[in-house]
């Protein structure tokens, strides 16, 4: 740690000491014996060059004239010299004994002492991060034994180095059980008692026999052909003309070989933000009556400013942003009552789960949704990425960044980290847990919901942004960018269902508070006759509406106890830290929207930008009248203040394939991919899971029965995200739709091939039809006490498909032949550590820099140079004297010198050493043609 003092008597005390001055005399001593040696050295050695120059004369010759002496040439340089004299103050540092003028030359003292050195490996340090100041474990350098090892799952989750070894744990993970009439059972002692219970009784019960036909050499009933039709039933696809089953891995593999352009690029895209980071942008205004319209939260890939500065530009009809307005009041309204509830805010210190935990003990919520978060995703990712979901949320100084939006935020990074990571957590199942807690912390505030965002009247508050149309990033929208939420939420219906019930929530507010106060009717006649005016002057508008919106205010206030109600606002004055101030600034929101409600007809807005970058602006707009504009000034606006809250995906991906830097990302599914090749490889993978996501279901078929009576269907694929919207079908359309032609085609099957073949008999539930009922019964007795009468049936789940088979054999084969085992490349050393294939991390051989020191014998790595420099900045003991400097400087023909060592050493380069043969006179410059011999350059 550097140690900073005022003046430098220490650092004077320290060179002229008693111990340094003897120090000094010796350096002194040596210094001298060392000239002397020189001197001498000089004394033998000038004479045999001018020996064997001919015995010349020797000068020096600098700028055309020559010299006897380099101190000459010295004193001539200095004369002919511009001087410029400074006098500053500056700072010197110590370190090791040894004095340093800048701290550039301290740094590069410190590399080299520390020996700190760029190297490479395989490991991606974002990994091995062990502090916020880019430390990294020593576990993150490869060494030379280490290599890149293809590891496989096996069916226990752990992992295996052969793929048939990951094979065969799933070959007995399937299911026994005991099938009568179309049922289940998971033992024979469930399926003896069916026999006895429920089959015996009702055959002693009939009072006539049961129609059945013969299949397989059995009397099965028209319900157990059908059921065993339907456990062999798969779906058909096509793809560039190749059929195959749902349920056949080498039939897929045979028809998408290779994928074509088309359902690649409509399912992989380019990450085009994969270089952009995120930010905050302050919206602070002393104007009451100002407003803004723009991003609090954007992202950019260009340099951003810290600063967003304001200029003017022209002016915009109301009617266009009166619908982020609106949005922007119910945001302020929504998280300024959520942290108003929350009776210990974590303010400064907000984190993450601190925040969460409060929130739901404090508002008293279910914690099904918390738990679940908690469970499934949040415990299962390291501390480093934890950290990361709430670094640096708390150091932003900004009012309008209440822990809510916090909340908000680390919830954006979290989505972000699963795309970047491999994480075994699905991106659209976190999602929707994440909207889930979201809507439980607004419905707290559930009658406020039901009056301002509920569209369906259902009385279920903030349930709406459950929607599937909705995602969370148009929850984070609303909230925190409410022009994108209103205006790049595209054509989705349902989010301009929430604005115009924004709208409609404000202005029945509004009609109940004019029942019992004469302010509203008052404003109405104010504008009215502010319209009617045809002295259209600013100032007096901004006054007017500066007067409205106060007697608004101030109503709403007086009437606290109606107003509130009428918002459906939950507020007990027990839970409120400022109260009267929270109802007074609820108060102004109402207002101001609905001031600006009743004047869309016959004012603008007064526009100033602010560029965020070369794509994005935040607004600032001030009501004025619509043109022709009167008395308009387009002052100053604050310049608002810009903080990083994300750095860009890519630099979480810093490697390089064969020395070359990766800057491109593929996305697909919700994750990130370094390279193209393994996100096809995922995308043919998933296709595989669930082809009617991709493609169109053309038939359905069975393998018990002839090819020739397959099912022919065309049903549309699943809408997704990654499929063409045009003529596609709703998961449960889909499934609905599925499940009908199912059955027709189950009929159909039926009718065709067993309907005519029917015969009446009494039946013992094994496959035996009997004339008798009496022998039907004994039979049925007989045979339930024999285990090898019960039909077995083995069923194996896949894909979100159960299969079902008849004998053990069958089904192991069938594992065998269609299971997919996932694998992935890790360092090999890894598995020392862990054989858990999910705590194993993926390496697929890329190259990261990372750099290497050696802090007092100990080796320490950090993620980059600045880091390990602050490390070391903070760590050793160096001392930061403050001084008057004076400084000269040199200008000599147009080139100048900083100081005089400087100065010297540029003259000693120019200066060449002569032996004269012809003469010179005595001013140095030459008389007469000379020949010179062997010239030298003296350096």
């Amino acid at each position: 740690m550097r140690k900073k003092e005022s003046n430098i008597k220490k650092f004077v005390d320290r060179i002229f000491n008693k111990n340094n001055k003897a120090n000094f005399k010796r350096v002194f001593l040596l210094g001298s014996i060392f000239g002397f040696v020189s001197s001498i050295t000089l004394a033998i050695s000038l004479p045999i060059v001018l020996k064997s120059k001919l015995e010349q004369q020797i000068y020096f010759k600098f700028d055309n004239n020559y010299f006897s002496s380099k101190e000459e040439i010295y004193e001539y340089s200095k004369l002919n010299a511009i001087n410029n004299n400074y006098s500053f103050q500056s700072n010197i540092y110590m370190f090791d004994d040894e004095i340093f003028n800048t701290k550039d030359e301290l740094d590069l003292y410190i590399e080299n002492k520390f020996q700190l050195n760029e190297i490479k490996t395989k490991r991606n340090p974002n990994d091995y991060l062990i502090n916020n100041s880019g430390e990294l474990s020593g576990l993150v350098k490869t060494s030379s034994n280490e290599s890149i090892q293809t590891v496989y799952k096996g069916n226990n989750d752990l992992t295996y180095l052969s793929k048939n070894d990951a094979l065969e744990t799933y070959t007995n993970n399937f299911q026994l059980n005991y099938e009568i009439d179309g049922q289940h059972y998971d033992n024979i002692f469930s399926a003896r008692e069916h026999y006895l219970n429920v089959k015996l009784k009702n055959l002693e019960s009939s009072e006539s026999k049961t129609m059945c036909y013969e299949q397989g050499g059995m009397c099965q009933t028209q319900e157990q052909i059908t059921s065993w039709l339907r456990n062999n039933i798969s779906k058909g696809f096509e793809y560039q003309g190749k059929d195959f089953s749902n349920l056949n891995y080498l039939e897929f593999l045979d028809a998408m070989k290779d994928l074509d352009e088309e359902i690649i690029n409509r399912n992989i895209q380019p990450v085009l933000n994969a270089d952009k980071s995120s930010y905050w942008v302050t919206q602070h205004s002393k104007k009451s009556l100002s407003y803004f319209v723009g991003p609090k939260y954007f992202e950019s890939n260009e340099n951003v400013s810290s600063i967003a500065e304001f200029k003017p530009i022209k002016s915009y009809d109301i009617n266009a942003l009166m619908l982020p307005i609106w949005g922007w009041a119910f945001a302020i309204i929504t998280t300024v009552v959520l942290d108003s509830k929350i009776k210990d805010p974590i303010g400064s210190d907000y984190e993450m789960m601190n925040y969460l935990n409060n929130t739901f003990e404090t508002l008293n919520l279910n914690k099904e949704f918390l738990n679940v978060f908690n469970r499934d995703f949040y415990s299962i990712i390291s501390k480093n990425l934890k950290d990361d979901l709430s670094y640096g949320l708390a150091e932003i100084e900004d009012n309008d960044l209440s822990d809510f939006y916090r909340l908000l935020i680390s919830f954006k990074r979290f989505l972000d980290l699963t795309k970047i990571y491999d994480l075994s957590i699905k991106p659209e199942e976190l999602e929707k847990n994440l909207k889930q807690i979201v809507v439980e912390i607004l419905n707290s505030q559930k009658d406020f919901m039901n009056n301002f965002i509920d569209v369906k009247d259902n009385k279920e508050g903030a349930n709406i942004l459950l929607d599937d149309s909705i995602s969370f990033d148009d929850i984070y929208s609303l909230f925190l960018n409410t022009s994108n939420f209103f205006n790049d939420g595209g054509t989705k219906k349902i989010l301009w269902d929430i604005a115009e019930k924004i709208f409609r929530g404000v202005d029945a507010v509004m009609e109940k508070i004019d029942k019992i106060s004469g302010a509203v009717k008052q404003v109405s006649e104010n504008i009215k006759d502010s319209e009617k005016t045809k002295n259209k002057n600013e100032s007096e508008l901004e006054k007017n509406m500066q007067k409205n919106k106060e007697m608004i205010t101030n109503s709403l206030v007086n009437n606290e106890k109606e107003f509130i109600n009428a918002m459906g606002l939950d507020i007990e004055e027990s839970n409120l830290r400022f109260s009267p101030l929270l109802i007074v600034y609820i108060a102004q929101a109402v207002s101001g929207v609905w001031n600006l409600g009743q004047m869309f007809s016959f004012i603008s807005l007064k526009t100033y930008e602010a560029k965020l970058d070369s794509n994005q602006s935040l607004y600032y707009f001030k009501p004025t009248f619509k043109l022709p504009l009167l008395n308009i000034s387009f002052g100053k606006v604050k310049d608002q203040s810009i903080y990083t809250l994300n750095d860009a995906p890519l630099k979480y991906f810093s490697p390089s394939i064969d020395g070359k830097e990766i800057k491109e990302l593929y996305e697909f599914d919700g994750k990130y991919y370094k390279e193209k090749n393994k996100a096809i490889d995922d995308l043919k993978y998933s296709i595989y899971k669930k082809p009617e996501n991709y493609l169109k279901t053309k038939q359905l078929l069975t393998s018990v029965i002839s090819k020739d009576n397959n099912y022919m269907l065309n049903l549309p694929s699943i809408c997704n995200s990654n499929s063409s919207t045009q003529g596609c079908l709703q998961s449960y359309e889909y499934e609905k739709k599925l499940a009908e032609e199912k059955e027709k085609y189950i009929s159909n099957l039926f009718n065709k091939f067993y309907k005519d073949n029917g015969k009446e008999y009494y039946l013992d539930g094994f496959g035996g039809g009997y004339e008798s009922k009496q022998i039907a019964i004994q039979e049925l007795q007989r045979k339930a006490d024999d285990s090898s009468n019960y039909k077995e049936i083995y069923t194996y789940e896949m894909n979100n498909n159960k299969v079902f088979k008849e004998t053990k054999k069958e089904i192991q084969e069938f594992i065998r032949n269609n299971q997919i085992i996932e694998y992935k490349s890790i360092i090999n050393t890894d598995l020392i550590e862990t054989s858990y294939y999910y705590n194993l991390k993926e390496n697929n051989g890329y190259d990261f820099k990372i750099y290497e020191m050696n802090f007092y014998g100990q080796k320490k790595y950090f993620r980059s140079y600045l880091e390990a420099i602050n490390y070391l900045d903070n760590k050793i003991n160096y001392q930061v004297y403050e001084l008057d400097r004076k400084q000269t400087t040199y200008t000599y023909k147009g080139i100048e010198f900083l100081d005089e060592k400087n100065f010297k050493q540029w003259i000693d380069k120019q200066i060449e050493i002569v032996f004269e043969k012809n003469n010179i006179d005595g001013r140095g410059s030459e008389q007469n043609a000379k020949t010179y011999f062997n010239s030298l350059c003296y350096n």
